[in-house]
Parts: structure tokens; C-alpha cells; sequence
């Protein structure tokens, strides 16, 4: 029922005038803005439960996902190390052939060409074990960085946790309340 007027130089719209509402409209249409903008208003005992158990919910598939976060980390750590070890055995191996072909002077002279050839798989190996071992610094640090962050998490779960045993305990005596006959004095 918008009315309007037109001019050449303006134009007037005009709005019917706001109807007053009933408490409980007003309830209502509170709870839709706070919903629009994120804030969930829970009503009653039962939507305080709701929210907690969603919230629970989402902690715990947090916590699956951490988990499983860091077995996969714990699993690539484990593979490191077993690479490592072995690439220490064949250090060690390659240190052993090489004082096998050089005991003694004339074997050193015989043997040279052997030796270099085992000295230069050492070097590359020493090398690559260097590199490795840089990787698994900053892959440390990074988990100390992660384990901070999964101890935050930890407490704010934990929180959760609490807050739904809170509410879940509310809403146990409000249904023992319900299920209590009242006495009515006369």
C-alpha cells in the first residue's frame, strides 16, 4: 500500500505505518536477528541441549581429525627414523669395506681406485643423511608448534565437555521437576 506522488522534481514514497507487536512476536523476531547475525538463543532446557550436544559433536569430530592428524605424523616420523637407520647401517657398512681395503699400505695403493669409489658413496650418503636430518629439525619444531595448538584445542574440548555435562544435568532436573506431581494447597 505504498502510495506515491510524482513530480517532476521528486518522488514521496510512503510506508504503511508499523503494526504493534505482541510479546511474544517480539521474542520471536529477537531471536531471528540474533540467528541472522551467528548468536544462537536457546529458548529452552531442550535447545540449550541441543546446542551443547552439537557443539560436543563438533569436538569430537575435531578430536577424530587431530588424531588421525597425528598418527599420520606419527607414522611419517616413523618411517624417518627407519630410513635414517638404515642409511646409518649402510654408513657403517661402507666405513667397514673401506677399512677392509686399506689395512695396510700396500693394500691402499692396490685397492685405490675401490676405495674412492666407496669414499665417494660415503660422502653422498653422509650428505643425504645431513639433509635428512636438517628436515627432521624443522619437522620438529613444527610439531612442537602443532602440539601447543593441540593442547589449546584440548582445553577448549574440554570446556565443551563440561558445558554439556552442565546442561545435560539442567535439563535432568528439569524433567525429574516435570515428572514430580505438585502439590496443590488448599
Amino acid at each position: 500500500m505504498n502510495q506515491q506522488r510524482q513530480d517532476p522534481d521528486f518522488t514521496l514514497v510512503t510506508t504503511p505505518q508499523a503494526v504493534p507487536l505482541a510479546p511474544d512476536q517480539v521474542v520471536n523476531e529477537a531471536k531471528q536477528a540474533f540467528s541472522a547475525q551467528g548468536a544462537v538463543v536457546p529458548a529452552t532446557p531442550l535447545d540449550r541441549i541441543k546446542q551443547a550436544l552439537t557443539k560436543v559433536q563438533n569436538s569430537i569430530r575435531q578430536e577424530q581429525m587431530s588424531t588421525e592428524k597425528s598418527l599420520q605424523s606419527t607414522l611419517s616420523q616413523a618411517t624417518t627414523y627407519v630410513n635414517s637407520s638404515q642409511t646409518v647401517d649402510q654408513i657403517s657398512q661402507l666405513i667397514n669395506q673401506i677399512q677392509a681395503l686399506s689395512q695396510q699400505a700396500t693394500d691402499i695403493q692396490t685397492n685405490s681406485p675401490q676405495i674412492s669409489q666407496l669414499v665417494d658413496q660415503l660422502l653422498c650418503l653422509v650428505v643425504d643423511q645431513h639433509t635428512s636430518l636438517d628436515k627432521q629439525v624443522s619437522q620438529s619444531l613444527q610439531q612442537a608448534v602443532s602440539s601447543l595448538s593441540l593442547a589449546q584445542s584440548a582445553m577448549f574440548q574440554s570446556q565443551s565437555f563440561a558445558e554439556a555435562k552442565q546442561l545435560l544435568s539442567e535439563f535432568k532436573k528439569t524433567l525429574q521437576d516435570l515428572q514430580t506431581p505438585t502439590r496443590i494447597i488448599q
